[in-house]
């Protein structure tokens, strides 16, 4: 991309690290300001930047909630169990955005000093989905939920995850496409 292409010239980045001194909680505020819980909601209820959403969790309060891709590639590299709350995700936040004297947690769990090292935006990364978990979906910090890779060795995605209760005949949830010849 050059000066003249439509999505513009290209920006390098450089990521840094947190200070010892960063706060996780003004870098979530921030993050909050981001997903526009303040804006326009035309069709009630709003998740965030007025888009329409049925409440999470009340529509899956009783059902497992996976959240994947990304948010498995960022948590379980630090030793996050395959189910853990919000709660639990705030304080692996707090924890990465304390910087770099305080990873002494980390030391026992794999590679996850250096994989913090390797991405300095772990911090940004952890407060952005703690933000959208918990002010952009309304879910509270208590809720559990699950992280994977893959089930049955299939890659999850998005897709594939929101078909998981059509997998659970006891949910409830019948799919309602007939096949078309």
């Amino acid at each position: 991309m050059g000066n003249g292409h439509p999505l513009g010239e290209v920006v390098e980045i450089k990521m840094i690290g947190p200070k010892d001194i960063s706060s996780a909680a003004q870098c979530r505020g921030i993050a909050d300001k981001i997903l526009k819980k303040d804006a326009d909601c035309k069709l009630a209820p709003c998740s965030f930047n007025g888009a329409h959403q049925p409440p999470l969790q009340r529509t899956f309060a009783n059902e497992d909630l996976f959240i994947m891709s990304y948010f498995y590639d960022r948590t379980a590299p630090l030793g996050m169990p395959e189910s853990f709350t919000l709660r639990d995700l705030q304080d692996l936040t707090a924890a990465v955005c304390a910087g770099q004297s305080n990873w002494g947690v980390f030391e026992g769990i794999g590679d996850a000093i250096n994989e913090l090292q390797e991405r300095p935006e772990h911090c940004l990364d952890l407060s952005f989905m703690l933000s959208l978990l918990h002010t952009g979906y309304d879910l509270p910090l208590n809720r559990q939920v699950k992280i994977a890779k893959k089930i049955n060795g299939n890659e999850l995605g998005w897709c594939l995850g929101a078909s998981l209760p059509l997998l659970n005949k006891v949910s409830g949830w019948r799919c309602r496409v007939k096949q078309v010849s």
